[in-house]
């Protein structure tokens, strides 16, 4: 059995405007938390699961108290945010011998977990993820299957060994972390620590075969989803799908949702409960509706409609998060398509990042309300309880409680 460490203290700005109403570790895949995913994939091969709190602690505990495997996990706070180094660190007086960490704020397919707990067997590891483009990413450098060092994130598109920050470490790691110098952006990175280990010691490095995305922004949140809801639940209907209506491909329909006559379901989709859909609706290509969401004759592709969240009236919804309680007026639409071609980019705290995506709506914050025949571009994201006037088409982000008219 293995002791697990998850780093799970952080607040999660990028994820900007869904992190406003709770901390990115509980931020919801098919209605579950990405902590409870990956607890829940740990707890068979586990003495022991530390997770490390931060922001939103509270939150965090509560969230987690009462579940089957809560027997198994100790908390330790991150009073102050130092960094990943620093983090970890807090894990060091209740950790006896080797352990293995994690980010709290990762995605995998369940596969991987038996595989990570049959390598902690045989030694130290670090687990890496190709990607065909790293900019975004920490890149391991290997030389005969072994860790040499990890680079800073690429300028360059290229393919890579992506860091997931998942490795199998010593008691004696701790002593590394304690020797840490601040990085060039102020803070304790676990990944220099990580470095110096192999430099002195043998680190295995096994590629992850199995589907894993950093939910760092809301499109690897759509992917998240998305992939979920084709590769991790049994497609049944289960709730009410009348007669005129028709669906196709791999389909989840809670128990208690509806999917009335006119609407047509094109899966991987997942309609959880409470739910209502159509008369005449269209659902496809991935779409993930959370719970108590309702979908009137509108189409909805490729996107994720977190609880209570309403596309009542002739809207286009694609590629896109609606948060929880958002709703769209009359005709407003959520655009998808970059007309240049090229890749979607997204303004995440002043900083423009290349998504890599030509395929890409918004993001729009709980109680947001979405004006009558109103256009939002892509890439643009809705602060929460913003409000976008009817007829507006916006180009920009709109802050948490603003007002956007032109």
């Amino acid at each position: 059995m293995n002791t697990y460490v998850i780093l799970a203290a952080g607040a999660g700005k990028r994820l900007w405007p869904l992190t406003e109403s709770y901390p990115k570790p509980l931020v919801r895949v098919l209605g579950k938390s990405l902590l409870e995913w990956l607890i829940e994939g740990l707890a068979p091969t586990a003495s022991e699961i530390m997770v490390i709190v931060g922001v939103g602690k509270e939150q965090v505990i509560q969230h987690l108290r009462g579940k089957p495997y809560s027997s198994k996990l100790v908390f330790a706070e991150q009073t102050e945010p130092k960094g990943s180094g620093h983090a970890l660190l807090q894990a060091e007086s209740h950790v006896k011998g080797s352990f293995i960490i994690l980010n709290g704020d990762n995605f995998y397919d369940p596969a991987a977990f038996p595989l990570v707990a049959a390598a902690a067997k045989k030694g130290p590891f670090a687990f890496a993820y190709p990607v065909p483009d790293i900019r975004q990413y920490g890149a391991f450098q290997v030389e005969n299957g072994l860790l040499k060092g990890v680079a800073e994130k690429s300028p360059q598109a290229k393919p890579g060994l992506a860091n997931l920050n998942l490795f199998h470490m010593p008691q004696e790691f701790f002593e590394l972390l304690h020797s840490l110098k601040p990085s060039p952006r102020g803070e304790l990175e676990v990944t220099d620590a990580l470095q110096q280990f192999a430099q002195e010691n043998d680190v295995p490095v096994h590629e992850l075969t199995s589907y894993w995305t950093d939910v760092g922004g809301f499109w690897n949140y759509l992917d998240a989803n998305a992939y979920a809801a084709e590769h991790m639940v049994k497609h049944e209907l289960l709730g009410t799908v009348e007669d005129e209506a028709s669906v196709h491909g791999p389909v989840y329909v809670a128990a208690d949702a509806v999917v009335k006559k006119g609407s047509r379901l094109e899966g991987p989709v997942w309609v959880g409960p409470k739910c209502v859909v159509g008369p005449n609706a269209i659902v496809r290509n991935g779409s993930v509706l959370e719970y108590d969401c309702f979908v009137g004759p509108s189409e909805v592709n490729g996107s994720v409609m977190l609880r209570g969240s309403r596309a009542p009236h002739f809207n286009y919804v694609g590629d896109s998060v609606l948060g929880e309680n958002s709703n769209l007026g009359a005709g407003a639409k959520l655009a998808n398509f970059s007309l240049d071609g090229k890749a979607i980019r997204v303004l995440v705290n002043g900083k423009e990042i290349d998504t890599g995506r030509s395929k890409l709506g918004a993001c729009v914050g709980a109680g947001a309300k979405v004006g009558a025949n109103a256009s939002l571009m892509p890439g643009v994201l809705v602060g929460s309880k913003a409000t976008i006037w009817p007829g507006a088409v916006v180009k920009e982000n709109v802050p948490s409680g603003g007002e956007f008219k032109a």
